[in-house]
């Protein structure tokens, strides 16, 4: 009886310690999610946008917070009374880290906690495949621009806060990145005539643009985000919808696709 209830004691003091321990872990991934800032030495401001790095020359800083917070401005979305933090890894290892910490495998250049109200973006990645992919298709998220993976991941924010994180996890998946998209990229294509929404319509169609390569296996990925972007912009620009019409379930892809492709061909696609 008594080396029966000694057992026990151990056996409640070990799950007590694992407790413990299992406690202690989940405050370090809280902690280093909801703060990334700790981890990183310097930080700049412009507009809506404070970069958080460590060790990019403040030339450079300045660069991407300004571009950043230039292209948010583009977008009907901006408001510019916000605070949008994004965290630039240099280094690939701690990146990778935060993956591990989030439970994800898959998030090539960047992502967005709306939880917690944070953006993330790796220098590295994005570096690797802009030399791979030659910046090309402008406006795809694999074209290698770290603002615009920043301002699409700050875009995934903006939505989350509009609609609600409940609302906004509920979308389906083109509409989740079809929106940011359209925020990170709207005012650029505006400014550029031969980026109109016609051509980019084409250069979704044009297979030898998506053409895959070892260093970027995934770029039929990429092709579906390019193509979300395209769906939402002619939802909000072309047929005159609000956000609450185009997150509603009444609007479907197939729908969608449909109509723009037949737009597009009334304009001489």
């Amino acid at each position: 009886m008594n080396t029966e209830r000694s057992f026990l004691r151990k056996g409640a003091r070990l799950l007590l310690w694992l407790a413990l321990v299992a406690l202690v872990l989940f405050g370090f991934q809280v902690t280093l999610l909801a703060f990334p800032q700790l981890l990183f030495s310097e930080s700049t401001r412009i507009g809506t946008v404070t970069v958080f790095h460590d060790g990019l020359p403040d030339e450079q800083a300045l660069r991407f917070a300004t571009e950043i917070d230039r292209r948010l401005q583009g977008s009907r979305f901006y408001d510019p009374a916000r605070s949008d933090p994004v965290f630039i890894f240099r280094n690939r290892n701690t990146y990778e880290l935060y993956l591990k910490l989030i439970f994800r495998n898959v998030a090539p250049s960047g992502f967005n906690l709306p939880i917690f109200g944070n953006s993330y973006v790796c220098e590295a990645v994005l570096t690797e495949l802009g030399d791979a992919t030659g910046g090309q298709p402008r406006f795809s998220i694999w074209d290698g621009d770290l603002a615009h993976i920043a301002a699409h991941e700050i875009g995934h924010q903006y939505i989350a806060d509009r609609i609600g994180s409940r609302r906004w996890r509920s979308l389906p998946h083109w509409k989740q990145e079809g929106l940011p998209e359209y925020i990170a990229n709207i005012g650029d294509v505006r400014a550029d005539p031969s980026f109109s929404l016609v051509s980019r319509i084409r250069i979704l169609g044009d297979d030898s643009r998506w053409t895959a390569t070892p260093a970027t296996r995934r770029r039929g990925w990429d092709r579906v985000h390019y193509e979300a972007g395209l769906l939402v912009e002619f939802l909000l620009d072309v047929e005159g919808l609000s956000l609450e019409q185009v997150i509603s379930d009444r609007v479907t892809k197939s729908d969608t696709y449909s109509a723009m492709k037949s737009w597009a061909s009334s304009r001489g696609m």
